[in-house]
């Protein structure tokens, strides 16, 4: 905790040497980065409880920390999963309200998706995907994910082959404005008030080629996915 005492926790993760990785969300301005961070300072301008700057702090297995970075952009972002690929690479999913959120060029979506022009009933978050080297010194994939309205990630794993499985709720409920889903979706239709998404993504850095499949999943009341998991006897699940 820094000396405003707002940092909240999202997520952990441990990786095969022992280490373990935090993440969540903070206002903070003197989190405890390391030299070498990817993003050293505070970006947002939005303060307030469970609103700042997405944090990354990573200890190794004897507590120390490797590396504590920021990771955001000036509106307000917040870390809700993290997974260690099977480079040991820290990929952290979340919320973010910053049309500038980080994102690395071949990415699947490098543009925040904005409500239409002079529509004010909109709550405009997309889900973001973040890759940081081991170290934290880099970013190597950052993309944005969503339709118009609200996306919400809520966990995240991924498999021995490096794909990565998302799920969460979404808003974005009209023609134009959903979140993209693929022709093998099992419900490419919004269902009404709130649905739960799935997404699987490749993070090759070969633009809309990386999202391999996405799905709306809900009825027409209120729906979220908040837990994902492999089946470990079948890769395509």
């Amino acid at each position: 905790n820094g000396l405003q005492n707002q940092t909240y926790p999202g997520d952990m993760a441990a990786d095969a040497s022992g280490g373990v990785t935090l993440i969540g969300t903070t206002v903070d301005l003197d989190f405890p980065v390391t030299a070498g961070a990817y993003q050293p300072t505070f970006r947002s301008t939005s303060i307030g409880q469970s609103q700042g700057d997405a944090f990354v702090l990573r200890l190794g297995a004897d507590g120390a920390p490797v590396f504590g970075t920021y990771l955001g952009g000036s509106g307000s972002d917040g870390a809700t999963a993290v997974v260690v690929d099977p480079s040991g690479s820290v990929i952290v999913i979340g919320t973010t309200g910053s049309p500038d959120f980080p994102t690395t060029s071949g990415a699947y979506d490098q543009t925040f998706n904005a409500p239409p022009p002079g529509d004010q009933t909109a709550f405009p978050e997309d889900t973001f995907i973040a890759r940081l080297t081991a170290d934290g010194s880099q970013l190597t994939y950052g993309t944005f994910f969503g339709g118009q309205t609200y996306e919400a990630a809520r966990d995240a794993v991924i498999d021995a082959q490096g794909y990565l499985t998302i799920a969460g709720v979404t808003t974005s409920s009209e023609t134009g404005r959903d979140i993209p889903v693929t022709p093998d979706a099992f419900d490419s239709t919004w269902n009404g008030w709130e649905d739960g998404f799935i997404a699987r993504f490749k993070l090759d850095g070969l633009g809309t080629a990386d999202l391999k499949y996405s799905s709306f999943l809900g009825g027409v009341n209120l729906d979220a996915i908040e837990g994902v998991a492999l089946d470990p006897t079948n890769s395509e699940i």
